[in-house]
């Protein structure tokens, strides 16, 4: 019973992350599509990294977080 609590919290896990993943690439395409100046100064690494900023990993990343 508990390695299937686990396991389940594992891929909840792992499918958020990859969906935060997208998320990310999406903003920095419409960075580049609009030349946004934030392109150059968000890198990839510092939007997905865990963070103080975004919760250690948690917060759902969305355009008006960077800056």
């Amino acid at each position: 019973m508990t390695a299937s609590i686990l396991i389940f919290l594992i891929f909840a896990y792992s499918g958020y992350q990859l969906k935060r993943n997208f998320e990310i690439g999406k903003i920095k395409q419409m960075w580049i599509e609009k030349e946004d100046k934030r392109f150059k100064i968000h890198t990839y690494d510092e939007m997905f990294e865990p963070a103080k900023e975004n919760w250690y990993g948690l917060k759902y990343p969305k355009d008006k977080h960077f800056k």
